[in-house]
């Protein structure tokens, strides 16, 4: 029966004492352990000459599935000793306290060695310097950091090209918990004291939801708010100090009012509207053959409406004879931003066919 007798090394990093050497070297670490025992007869006397010899390394000193394996088709042995590189490892094998490991070794087709051979805890150091001095993170495989860190540099979540010296990308980049029973809330401030992002939330018994933006509290801020389970508004709004000056709303309907807390249509507006900086409609009157332009735009973006405003004539005692016949009162596009207004009747004085004679009329302008 073979006998095994050893002598275990770690080179993990180098030789190097821990923190004494660069992080550029650290990161250059190898990724194995140098194993060496010696092989003896039953009768222990040193084996001779080469050995197919497979190694495993086990959370537990008996049973269990191997958390690594290799197996060297030739092992030198001389006068009984040899020595092998075991390695490199996955992330999982040696992780700070995720407990014992052992090695269990086989020669040949014969049955495994016992005991299983219990490593110290040097191999685990491995982790440890990591986490002390590290040039790159690359390659992580998940962790827990105890105590406080320090990083000197940009440090992206999600971004492999951080930009600043935290830098989050992607859906639900942050989540911040509880600051206080029941209270969610989120916080950004920036260098400047006036500059600042809050999102807070409640509980479902006190549900909502606020938005303040970039300002200052005595400058415009922005305010954004809604209430529980989607029966209140929301409400847009800017900050005077610790007022809240309400600019719009929508309510659980859909429906948006500007100056006014109850909107009544899709649109609810209390107050003056404008449409491209002009009124939002037009009104006046013409004499026959003056010309309308529109406020903005062209002629396909307006309806315009006409009627008579002054029309015939007076003949002071003696109209007995006169009549209106004909009244003739509309707009005429003559190019894309003007019409020409046509205001005339046909009035008779005497018993005859009667004249045109030129009138005015009013006008209305509405946007379509």
């Amino acid at each position: 029966m073979t006998r095994l007798y050893i002598r275990l090394w770690v080179l993990l990093a180098l030789g190097w004492t821990v923190g004494t050497a660069p992080a550029a070297v650290w990161a250059q670490a190898p990724n194995g352990i140098s194993f060496s025992g010696t092989l003896t007869d039953p009768q222990g006397e040193p084996r001779e000459g080469p050995f197919p010899m497979t190694f495993r390394i086990f959370s537990s000193p008996l049973g269990g599935p191997p958390l690594y394996t290799l197996t060297v088709p030739s092992v030198v042995v001389r006068k009984g000793q040899f020595s092998v590189l075991l390695g490199p490892f996955l992330p999982g094998v040696f992780v700070q306290g995720s407990g014992e490991r052992y090695v269990e070794v086989q020669v040949g087709g014969e049955p495994p060695l016992i005991p299983r051979q219990l490593l110290v805890s040097f191999p685990f150091a491995l982790n440890a310097l990591r986490a002390l001095q590290v040039a790159s993170l690359d390659g992580a495989q998940g962790g827990a950091i105890n105590g406080g860190l320090t990083v000197s540099g940009n440090v992206g979540i999600g971004t492999t090209s951080p930009a600043s010296a935290l830098h989050l990308a992607g859906t639900r980049a942050l989540t911040i918990g509880a600051t206080g029973p029941g209270l969610y809330e989120s916080f950004f401030q920036e260098d400047s004291p006036n500059q600042n992002l809050i999102i807070r939330g409640k509980t479902a018994t006190d549900d909502y939801f606020e938005f303040i933006g970039f300002g200052t509290f005595d400058n415009g801020m922005l305010k954004i708010r809604t209430g529980d389970g989607g029966n209140e508004p929301i409400v847009f709004a800017q900050m005077n100090g610790q007022t809240e000056n309400e600019r719009m709303r929508i309510d659980p309907a859909g429906n948006v009012g500007i100056g006014t807390a109850n909107p009544q249509a899709s649109l609810d507006v209390n107050g003056r509207i404008l449409r491209n900086g002009q009124p939002f409609s037009a009104a006046g009157f013409v004499s026959h053959g003056q010309r309308v332009t529109v406020p903005w735009g062209t002629v396909d973006h307006w309806n315009i409406f006409v009627s008579p405003r002054e029309l015939g004539s007076d003949e002071p005692g003696s109209e007995q004879d006169n009549a209106l016949l004909v009244i003739r009162v509309f707009a005429t596009a003559i190019s894309n931003t003007t019409w020409e207004i046509t205001a005339m009747c046909r009035y008779r004085y005497t018993a005859s066919s009667g004249q045109w004679i030129a009138g005015s009329a009013n006008y209305m302008l509405i946007p379509k």
